[in-house]
């Protein structure tokens, strides 16, 4: 709202006028400048006035400006030098921004060490007025709270958001090599229009990180002997590998025997061993002894490794089985071999 005082300083009575508002770009204003409006002015007595004001709107440009009215000329009047008045700067501002971030997302909160996984977060303007370009920095700390002090992973240009305006931005990183649990977060950098810079950051993510699986697989079982007669021994030796990227704790392995060609951890037991800790690419040679059944028949032998802790790929943890024929027992088929004392051939 524009307010002025109109004064009749003369020793005679005015006429009615036209009061003129404007607006102008530099501190002399005169009725040329551009009209912002104009109220009437009715005749005024000597040393008489009148108190006139006038609402308008402030331009949507930012600057200085200069206001002032100008009061018509009247006929008789002996000065007109003093018609207008002088200059009122008024500086206009764009209204504030308030950019803020929702809360981060995360592809996988649960990654190994050194995978890819992508950070989601959307920028908002909640202020009343546009905000200019700025920066969205991402960060990565030891604690829960978020500052732009925090080690950064990665920066997002942002362009001007209107009033209420959101930008949805990502960013694709890595996640540490040592296992651990992490905090992320993003801030988005400070605009001078920003009437509040307190919530340019997010709240912390946390994302914990887990070591590289191991992966162990066991070759095909080996037998001492595939024809065996009943209740005779037998050795059963394996070589148990880690093929995944993390080393393996230790663990059992199991020796089974089964009555189909399929060796599952159902089957009947005959032995385990215990398996060391295992380094990446790393193999342990592993050996039972067990005796062969009574009833004559064929067998499948093979052997299962217990998971580890962290291993994801189950499905090479159980061998195929090895056939094995038990005949019954028979003297007969008993190797001879000859007494060096006495030349008898005995049975052994």
């Amino acid at each position: 709202m524009l307010n002025v005082i109109v004064r009749n300083q003369g020793g005679g009575p005015s006429s009615p006028t036209t009061l003129s508002y404007h607006r102008s770009t530099d501190a002399n204003v005169t009725p040329d400048d551009p009209e912002l409006g104009t109220v009437q002015i009715s005749g005024l007595t000597p040393s008489a006035t009148s108190t006139e004001s006038l609402v308008t709107q402030a331009p949507f440009a930012p600057g200085t400006y200069h206001y002032g009215v100008c009061v018509g000329p009247l006929p008789r009047e002996v000065d007109v030098t003093n018609n207008c008045s002088g200059p009122v700067a008024v500086t206009v501002v764009l209204p504030p921004s308030d950019l803020l971030v929702d809360q981060l997302t995360v592809s996988d909160s649960s990654p190994m060490a050194d995978q890819s996984l992508t950070l989601n977060v959307v920028v908002r303007n909640q202020g009343d007025g546009t905000s200019g370009p700025t920066t969205l920095s991402y960060h990565r700390s030891s604690d829960s709270t978020i500052t732009p002090d925090d080690p950064e992973v990665g920066t997002v240009q942002i362009s001007g958001l209107d009033a209420s305006g959101s930008s949805a931005e990502s960013l694709v990183t890595q996640a540490p090599s040592a296992p651990g649990t992490y905090y992320y977060g993003v801030c988005v950098g400070p605009l001078s229009s920003e009437s509040d810079t307190t919530n340019n950051c997010s709240a912390a993510l946390a994302i914990r990180v887990r070591p590289p699986p191991p992966d162990l697989e066991v070759d095909p079982l080996t037998v001492s002997d595939s024809g065996l007669m009943a209740d005779q021994h037998l050795a059963l030796s394996v070589v148990v590998r880690n093929r995944g990227d993390g080393p393996s704790s230790p663990t059992t392995l199991r020796y089974y025997r089964s009555t189909d060609a399929t060796v599952t951890a159902d089957d009947a037991e005959v032995g385990r061993d215990h398996v060391s800790r295992l380094s990446v690419s790393g193999s342990s040679a592993e050996s039972v002894f067990t005796r062969a059944p009574s009833a004559p028949g064929t067998y499948h032998y093979g052997v299962c490794v217990d998971s580890a802790p962290g291993e994801t790929n189950m499905a090479n943890n159980c061998s195929t089985g090895v056939a094995v024929t038990v005949s019954p027992f028979s003297l007969e088929r008993l190797p001879w071999v000859q007494d060096g004392l006495t030349g008898r051939e005995t049975t052994v």
